[in-house]
């Protein structure tokens, strides 16, 4: 369980997720702001077992571009991975901006996190591709 392993070590919110459900586990937080969670070759590597788990497993793999105020490296990895493999996402800097009506700071509560109209425009921009996905 190798994919396992990689996300109990750097992803926070993996293991709160699993301390949740177990409502026993530990989970140790990362505090070294120097050091990204997960690095760049094991982000690429997880999404690229993603992609293979689905196909195996009949699924279509969406990919959520996020729209953060510091984004660029992983928005970057992101990108080159859904142009190499061809796969559907929502590309949320590319849509929301011309959805909205008032200054971008108006959706987000500190720059990162949306507002709840913020959320609704994130919600309705999913929908609209995932949707269709649905049978």
């Amino acid at each position: 369980m190798r994919l396992i392993g990689l996300l109990n070590r750097h992803s926070n919110a993996f293991r709160g997720l699993r301390r949740t459900l177990a409502d026993h586990a530990e989970a140790t937080v990362l505090t070294d702001p120097n050091r990204p969670r997960v690095p760049r070759e094991d982000r690429r590597e997880l999404l690229h077992e993603a992609h293979a788990f689905c196909q195996r497993n009949g699924i279509e793999l969406v990919i959520i571009v996020p729209i953060y105020r510091k984004f660029s490296d992983h928005e970057k990895l992101l990108r080159t991975v859904i142009g190499n493999l061809s796969l559907t996402h929502v590309d949320l800097p590319a849509v929301l901006p011309e959805r909205f009506t008032q200054p971008r700071k108006s959706y987000f509560v500190d720059g990162v996190h949306p507002t709840a109209e913020g959320h609704r425009l994130i919600a309705q921009a999913i929908y609209e591709v995932v949707s269709p996905l649905i049978h």
